[in-house]
């Protein structure tokens, strides 16, 4: 994928607009594959983007088929990007990934990142995050500037619970986050009022962050990447 471009292309020429992403690698195309190859996240617990007053003593990620795990696995990251220690098993059927850790969570913030395949051999990696017993650090806004540069803010530059908004006519759209520490994607939902749309999460280590913001629309293909660096 082109790291310096995102396309939008003419509305009424769906065929040409694909073309051309392909041609800078902004989508891929390929023989369709059945529902059941990539497996459907169903429930995590804690939700991501959790602020919690007490520590979980599991996480525990629920998806809709089998999965099987990736010599990468599972891990939790704390706030300094150090991973703690912990332990993996699927069950239900390896439906259900749950991930212990040796000793109880204490205050602070965490990263749940995980590595799977699907029964067929596809590649699954995600991971959630969430706050213990922490404060949410405010902050007043700051631009950021994606490529291509569509208007978007983070509502602060601390670590911890934070909301990005970009303006885009789309209803519903996702962010993908990944940062030190944690280089699976931590997923977002975006939801807009037709003008700009916004999404709140937690994003758990400092330094910087990428983000690419998938607002891709049945007539357009649009995937702006930026950064944000966090203290």
């Amino acid at each position: 994928m082109n790291g310096a471009w995102s396309l939008i292309v003419g509305r009424r020429r769906p065929v040409l607009a694909i073309a051309v992403a392909v041609g800078l690698g902004l989508v891929t195309l390929g023989t369709a594959v059945p529902a059941s190859a990539h497996p459907n996240l169903i429930s995590t617990s804690p939700k991501d983007g959790s602020a919690l007053g007490s520590a979980p003593s599991s996480v525990v990620i629920a998806f809709d088929e089998a999965v099987k795990m990736a010599p990468q696995g599972a891990r939790i990251i704390d706030g300094s990007g150090k991973i703690v220690p912990s332990t993996n098993k699927l069950s239900n059927k390896n439906k259900t990934l749950t991930i212990t850790p040796t000793k109880r969570l204490g205050r602070g913030m965490y990263a749940a990142a995980y590595n799977l395949y699907s029964v067929e051999g596809h590649f699954v990696p995600g991971a959630l995050a969430f706050t213990v017993a922490t404060p949410i650090a405010k902050g007043s806004p700051v631009k950021v500037k994606p490529m291509p540069n569509v208007p978007t803010t983070i509502d602060g530059n601390r670590t911890g619970v934070r909301t990005i908004t970009i303006a885009t006519s789309l209803k519903s759209a996702e962010v993908a986050w990944r940062g030190p520490g944690v280089g699976e994607p931590i997923t977002w939902k975006l939801h807009g009022n037709g003008k700009k749309a916004s999404a709140t999460g937690v994003l758990p280590t400092k330094g910087t962050w990428t983000f690419e913001a998938n607002l891709s629309s049945a007539d357009s293909v649009m995937i702006p990447k930026g950064q944000v660096t966090l203290r």
